[in-house]
């Protein structure tokens, strides 16, 4: 009964040991993971801030480019349609495919 007791104990005890380490090493991986996040918020925060700063830039590129449709068209009116898409590059569009 004694010997019962004592590899009781022993067997308590290494599993105590073995608990204690893991904890540990999963304690370690935990604060590599928020190290890991606390980089990858970081460095959302600098792409947000870029694409914040490109964005008045995008909107007068876009109000320039639909300047520049404008423009397109009214040049073209009044001249024969080409239809670069489906019949390749310069050629005058015909109806057929």
């Amino acid at each position: 009964m004694l010997q019962e007791n004592t590899e009781n104990r022993d067997d308590l005890l290494a599993t105590v040991l073995s608990l204690t380490a893991e904890a540990a090493a999963l304690e370690g991986r935990i604060q590599m993971l928020r190290e890991e996040l606390a980089a990858v918020d970081a460095r959302t925060g600098a792409i947000t801030e870029s694409l914040r700063r490109l964005a008045p830039f995008d909107a007068d590129t876009s109000a320039d480019s639909a300047k520049a449709e404008e423009g397109r068209l009214r040049f073209a009116h009044g001249r024969r349609r080409v239809d670069i898409a489906s019949r390749g590059c310069g050629r005058p569009a015909t109806g057929r495919r």
